[in-house]
This record gives structure tokens, C-alpha cells and sequence, in this order.
């Protein structure tokens, strides 16, 4: 073979096509897909973490309560079983996780440069 056929150079024509209507269809869902985030994901996750920080304050309050009640019982008290117990209790309420989720970016897809690679590409070999 010294350069490309007529069929293989039509073949290539075709799947530069293909290629680049499939990669516009992959636009079109990734834009509609975007809109839906926007839409819908974006304001649901602020919700969630609106929610979150209310946990976070309830865990807070209670811990600080906790605190509280047993800063007003004697050391005995403190090193006694109610005291231990008291504090794990505490202890639970302190590893309550209240980090917010994160916000999810609009999705991007790159690496489709197929058809113009494709297209670059020689037809015969060069000198």
C-alpha cells in the first residue's frame, strides 16, 4: 500500500463524522445533565448542609449540657462509674460527623479530539 484507498479514505470520512455527531450528542446530554445539577442537585445538597449545620448545633448543645451537669458533680462522682458513663456519652455525641457534602461541579468530559486526530492523520507517507 502506497496511500490510502478510495474506500479507506471514504471509511475515514464516515467515522469523522460519526465522530463528531456523537461527540455533539455527548454536549447535548452533558448540557442537560448540567441544567439538572443546577436545577435540582445544586439546591437539594444546600438543604442537606443547612441541615447538617443543624446537627451540629444540636450536638454542640448537647455536649455543652453535658458538660455542664457534670462539671457540677464532685470528682468522686467524675471517677465513678455515672462519671465514665457520662463521658462516654459525651464522647459519642463529640464524634457526631457534621461536614457538610460538597456541592457537585457541572460534569466536564475532555479527550475527544478522536476526529480530528483521525483527520490529521497523512494519507500516504511523506518524504
Amino acid at each position: 500500500m502506497k496511500k490510502l484507498t478510495k474506500r479507506d479514505e471514504e471509511r475515514r470520512t464516515e467515522i469523522i463524522a460519526a465522530l463528531e455527531s456523537a461527540s455533539s450528542d455527548v454536549d447535548t446530554a452533558l448540557d442537560e445533565i448540567n441544567a439538572l445539577i443546577d436545577e435540582k442537585l445544586a439546591p437539594a445538597i444546600e438543604a442537606y448542609n443547612e441541615a447538617v449545620t443543624s446537627a451540629e448545633g444540636l450536638r454542640d448543645d448537647i455536649v455543652s449540657a453535658i458538660d455542664e451537669y457534670t462539671a457540677g458533680r464532685s470528682d468522686k462522682w467524675r471517677d465513678g462509674d455515672k462519671g465514665t458513663a457520662f463521658e462516654n456519652w459525651k464522647s459519642e455525641w463529640e464524634n457526631l460527623d457534621c461536614t457538610a457534602i460538597d456541592v457537585v461541579a457541572k460534569i466536564e468530559i475532555g479527550g475527544r479530539d478522536h476526529a480530528n486526530d483521525l483527520d490529521g492523520l497523512p494519507t500516504e507517507p511523506t518524504d
